[in-house]
């Protein structure tokens, strides 16, 4: 079974180099995970800002296309007030044919007012229009808010028509015509947001965006036909106040779709411009550097991952190539041991054995005393030795009992008392126990015990005679008994205590290396330890702890 513990020892390693491959696989994989979370919030604060720079961006072109909106309106006023205070203008005279010729080459071909323009008198009624369809003849604008409030204030007004058409989103420009600080007509001038997009067409800040101009109402003037579920939602008014009140883009929901909303005032007028952006569009390019940086991450830290398991997959076969290789050696290797130290034994037995027959032979007075003691000890000797060699060979398979532990410290103190009294060696027992029993085999633990006393005796064979000394002191716990076995010699050589419980591993010159083995594998078979507490020039310690319960795992070869 020596075989077995070789190889069992061969598997412990295997295991264990196992246990180092995936504790530097796991180690590797932890280290990842932490770059990839540190790299990933790193990701995530950088998407953030930059979506905040993106929203700051939609919302300064909002800002920017707002002005520009309100300059080019600026100059509608503009050229209405100048027309206004031209001389042909005078509408308290009954000749309108200045007037006429006026407003016709203020129309034709103008890149100011594409519907028209038209002359109002002082109650509001048309005077003359350009083109004549701009204005139906008898129009009256006297009971319109607006014309009042132009009246009243005699400043520019820019209002909103509601179209005939759908496709039309038409804006008058008032004028007042003021003589001697009265209020004696208007010059009207429309255009049309939707035809040609002349006004707005710079005012689109982003492709994926929607333009919107609004009243302070929330009311949509532009586009003529805007999506309803959109301008119709709840959230649609409060999202461009919030944005108005916060000056920045800001998020809302409108049946459904997630929008990114900024809105600033048209100066000089009462609108305001609006541009909605998809959030999804608006943050997909953030969006897809995010996933793609993480990806790129990903990808650099598992490549080294997955290289990093191949070589480790690799070296465990190599590994347990060598592995298997060095148990064959070293199986060949404790083999020769077990050969030579067979060999010897029996070569030393055979001596003595043949010198107590060459005794007998003589047959001389003493030699008939102390030929057969001679070939009894040998022979004595060789059947230990084969008992050893026996049970280390089938391993071992304890048979439990309830025993008494101090009991069988007295009985293993006795069978070395004879060797002890020889080498002049004092045995002393100290069992402070509450309950000495334990589930043990008896035979097993009487043979640990002795070979640790008889071990420590063999060790005090450099020492004083009369202080040589050898303790064997028994304590329990409520789950455990153990046993110290200490002496005051020489302690154990260096070389022999890395290598201790090995077999054929011995500190002493006619020592098998046996004894320790087997006391060791005894013990474990119990569910206990074997350990060698401490070994100086002032002595060595062993520890024996036994489990009260008995063995608690399989027998151990």
């Amino acid at each position: 079974m020596a075989t077995t513990g070789m190889t069992s020892a061969g598997s412990a390693r295997e295991r264990a180099h196992r246990r180092f491959v995936r504790a530097v696989v796991v180690l590797y994989a932890g280290a990842a995970a932490v770059s990839l979370t540190i790299l990933g919030l790193g990701l995530v604060a950088d998407r953030v800002d930059q979506e905040r720079d993106l929203r700051a961006g939609l919302m300064q072109g909002t800002i920017i296309r707002a002005d520009s909106l309100a300059r080019h309106l600026a100059m509608l006023v503009s050229e209405l007030v100048r027309l206004g205070l031209r001389s042909e203008v005078d509408l308290m005279d009954a000749n309108d044919a200045p007037e006429r010729a006026l407003l016709r080459l203020a129309s034709e071909d103008s890149a100011f007012f594409d519907v028209g323009a038209a002359l109002l008198d002082g109650e509001g009624r048309r005077i003359w229009s350009e083109p004549g369809t701009f204005l139906p003849g008898g129009a009256d604008f006297g009971a319109e808010k607006w014309f009042r409030n132009v009246r009243r204030s005699k400043t520019v007004r820019i209002v909103p028509i509601q179209p005939e058409d759908d496709r039309d989103a038409i804006l008058y420009v008032v004028a007042p015509v003021v003589r001697d600080k009265r209020f004696v007509g208007a010059i009207l001038g429309g255009i049309d947001l939707a035809k040609g997009d002349d006004v707005v067409s710079e005012v689109r800040p982003l492709e994926v965006s929607d333009v919107f101009i609004v009243t302070r109402e929330a009311d949509v003037i532009y586009p003529a036909a805007p999506p309803r579920p959109l301008v119709d939602s709840p959230a649609w008014r409060e999202v461009i106040d919030e944005s108005r009140s916060v000056a920045t883009a800001v998020d809302g929901t409108f049946d459904g779709l997630r929008l990114v909303v900024a809105s600033s005032d048209i100066a000089g007028t009462d609108f305001s411009l609006v541009t909605t952006t998809p959030t999804y569009e608006l943050f997909a390019p953030v969006r897809q550097r995010l996933v793609s940086r993480l990806a790129i991450g990903a990808t650099l830290a598992l490549v080294p991952l997955l290289a990093l398991v191949l070589l480790l997959r690799r070296s465990l076969a190599v590994f347990r190539r060598s592995e298997e290789a060095a148990v064959h050696d070293e199986r060949l290797l404790h083999l020769g041991e077990a050969v030579h130290l067979i060999a010897h034994e029996v070569k030393n037995s055979l001596n003595g054995i043949r010198l107590g027959l060459d005794l007998m032979q003589r047959r001389g007075p003493d030699d008939a005393k102390l030929a057969p003691m001679a070939v009894r000890s040998e022979i004595e000797r060789l059947a230990d030795f084969t008992a050893e060699m026996l049970l280390f060979s089938r391993g071992i398979e304890p048979r439990p009992a309830s025993l008494d532990i101090a009991a069988l410290i007295g009985r293993a103190c006795e069978s070395v008392e004879a060797q002890a009294l020889e080498a002049g060696v004092t045995i002393a027992c100290d069992a402070v126990v509450s309950e000495p029993t334990a589930r043990a085999d008896p035979m097993l633990i009487h043979t640990v015990l002795v070979n640790l006393i008889r071990n420590a005796i063999d060790a005090l064979s450099t020492v004083d005679r009369e202080k040589a000394r050898v303790d064997v002191v028994l304590r329990d716990t409520p789950d455990a008994v153990s046993v110290r076995v200490r002496d005051n010699g020489p302690g154990l050589p260096e070389d022999v205590v890395s290598r201790l419980f090995e077999p054929f591993v011995s500190g002493k010159p006619s020592g098998t290396g046996l004894g320790l083995t087997l006391s060791k594998r005894i013990v474990d078979a119990h569910g206990g330890a074997l350990s060698l507490v401490r070994s100086t020039p002032a002595g060595a310690e062993f520890l024996v702890h036994l489990p009260r319960g008995g063995p608690s795992c399989p027998p151990v070869c």
